[in-house]
């Protein structure tokens, strides 16, 4: 995983209500911060104020919301990207 982060240009963490109760993504999240790598995240079934609980950074965020459709999630990355 740190090699990984390390080689990488941008993060897309997937942000669903599993992903909170995950230890490891704080751990990636911060790995990011500490390499200065942008993030964009995507929210799938999840609330702002879910994730300003979570991460009060992450829910600062812009973020994607995934709504049932990658081809259009997949367009809005590429135009943010």
């Amino acid at each position: 995983v740190d090699e990984g982060l390390s080689k990488t240009r941008y993060l897309l963490p997937i942000v669903t209500p599993n992903y909170f109760k995950k230890f490891w993504t704080q751990m990636e999240l911060d790995a990011v911060r500490m390499l200065s790598k942008p993030a964009l995240p995507i929210w799938v079934n999840v609330t702002a104020k879910a994730v300003k609980k979570f991460s009060p950074t992450l829910g600062a965020q812009k973020a994607l919301i995934y709504e049932n459709n990658p081809y259009e999630i997949a367009e809005k990355i590429g135009a943010t990207l």
